[in-house]
């Protein structure tokens, strides 16, 4: 059962950042926030940018403790708990003016607009299908996307079975022609089956074609039930669909002090930075992606359809138009708004030759795993936290066993054999043996400052913005942590998995007992 939760945030094009630790938990107070910027204890009370107590709130910041009645932030869910909701969030996000198209759906009605599904949010930004048109950027049609593994912060979510879809204002070409100027304004979203949130960007015309990405939030009608959302609920073409209407739009400035931060991949040199779309698999034939005349595309699109009739659209797309998915309209998107020239860009077809070196059968079988030496360098650079960590190296991430078990499961329920209740996580069908290579474990053999290096530096390190809260625990200046701030990080080391202050957030990356005894005790240090 997946019950009632936050499941989190997603960049918006190609393979992006994921998120890891996070010393203060992310506690999304933002600039001005009473939240205890020492010792990172989230007040759980007023804050400026709300003026909204939360309930059992201690505006001393002795929430941790929560044994002065205040609210115990080691069994927070949500990492958003702490941020203003529906029209207050929404009235907020409009007085600020925004000149984007995203901004503009929302604050231009003199209502807030009534969204209840996946369709109506796309009907309202301009990216809904028409009907009986199965053309992928044309004939009135967004352009789109899916994607059968991401590096993103959805990376333990996607698979060819419940891939990512991108939807997107077609570019004016699809070449290589690095041209902002072609296209004034457009609109993108990110969907994976399994949130409760989109994401979404757009350019503003009105400052120079600036980069805002934003998440929407919605509330589903399992949310209110005893039991919870479960993973049919979520999973399937329900989740699309039964919004209870009650939605909140959080800019990138809302959320740049949670986990679910945009700002670490999208403008990783800092604040000062020009913020980019990323899309590391840029060139054909396009990694990750659904295309159905390429190889590796190919085998994605039949994983995909061992659980998924032609009949049954996915995020808003005609099910018959899925064999459509076109990495290249999103190439010419990326590169039409100026961000050719990509930043640690993951060369499919050299990496791609090199992994059928060592097993011939890739990509249609990726046991036994491959191998190659340019993916490794882009890995190594992850490691020591210079950028982000590349998609993997084979272009299938599953485990052949457990993706046939979750597509019969996911089958059986559609159909009405098996009672919804029973149907398995269809995500967690990841190959074990390559979690390292996913960045989901840190590499073996490694020390215990080295697996900080790798495991959170990158949301944590002097380049990214010095007055949020998080930034009190910086992995690249570990000798001038306080004694307060290194013991915070080791609590949080030990928090359950289900609750947003544990560190590192393991809807990213996980570590073994054996691995959180090193950085235990590098941390004592």
């Amino acid at each position: 059962m997946v019950g009632k939760k936050v499941l989190g945030f997603l960049a918006i094009v190609g393979a992006a950042a994921i998120a890891a630790c996070s010393s203060d938990g992310g506690d999304g107070s933002g600039p001005g926030s009473t939240a205890d910027q020492v010792n990172g204890n989230e007040d759980g009370g007023t804050t400026t940018n709300t003026g909204d107590p939360k309930p059992g709130g201690d505006p001393n910041g002795n929430a941790d403790a929560g044994g002065d009645g205040g609210l115990n932030l080691d069994t927070v869910k949500d990492p958003l708990f702490f941020l203003p909701q529906g029209q207050a969030q929404l009235a907020s996000l409009c007085a600020r003016k925004l000149g984007d198209a995203v901004s503009k759906a929302f604050c231009t009605p003199t209502t807030p607009p009534v969204i209840t599904s996946l369709v109506d949010l796309q009907k309202l930004l301009g990216l809904d299908f028409k009907s009986g048109n199965n053309n992928n950027g044309t004939g009135g049609n967004p352009g789109f996307v899916l994607s059968g593994h991401s590096s993103s912060l959805v990376t333990k979510f996607v698979t060819a079975i419940n891939p990512r879809a991108i939807i997107f204002t077609p570019p004016p070409s699809t070449g290589r022609v690095n041209n902002p100027k072609a296209l004034a304004s457009f609109v993108a979203m990110g969907f994976v089956r399994g949130e409760q949130f989109v994401e979404l960007v757009s350019n503003d015309p009105t400052n120079g074609n600036a980069l805002n990405f934003f998440i929407f939030k919605f509330e589903h009608a399992c949310d209110t039930t005893p039991q919870g959302c479960t993973n049919a609920d979520v999973l399937t073409p329900s989740v699309e669909t039964g919004f209870t209407g009650v939605y909140s739009l959080y800019s990138e400035n809302d959320i740049k002090n949670t986990v679910l931060d945009c700002q670490q991949c999208h403008q990783t040199g800092g604040p000062s930075t020009q913020k980019i779309l990323r899309m590391q698999e840029l060139q054909n034939p396009w990694g990750h992606f659904f295309r159905n005349n390429r190889t590796n595309g190919q085998v994605l699109l039949a994983d995909y359809a061992t659980a998924h009739p032609t009949t049954e659209a996915y995020a808003g797309i005609p099910g018959a138009a899925i064999t459509n998915s076109d990495p290249a309209q999103l190439e010419g998107l990326v590169e039409n708004m100026g961000f050719k020239n990509q930043p640690n860009e993951y060369n499919t077809q050299t990496i791609l030759s090199e992994v059928q070196k060592v097993n011939a059968n890739q990509p249609a079988s990726n046991l036994p795993m491959g191998t190659s030496a340019t993916w490794l360098k882009l890995y190594q650079g992850s490691m020591a936290a210079s950028d982000i960590p590349p998609p993997y190296h084979d272009i299938k991430v599953t485990d052949p066993t457990k993706l046939s078990a979750a597509a019969a499961s996911y089958k059986s329920v559609m159909a009405g054999s098996t009672p919804a209740a029973q149907m398995m996580d269809i995500r967690d069908i990841f190959l074990e043996s390559a979690a390292s290579d996913m960045s989901f474990r840190p590499a073996a053999g490694l020390t215990g400052a080295q697996i900080l290096v790798q495991q959170c530096q990158q949301c944590h390190n002097k380049n990214l913005d010095q007055s949020e809260t998080r930034e009190k625990f910086r992995v690249d200046d570990l000798a001038n942590m306080t004694r307060q701030e290194k013991d915070l990080a080791i609590h949080r080391l030990s928090l359950p998995n289900d609750v947003f202050r544990k560190m590192p957030p393991p809807r990213f990356r996980s570590l073994s007992p054996a691995e959180i005894a090193l950085v235990t005790e590098e941390l004592k240090k």
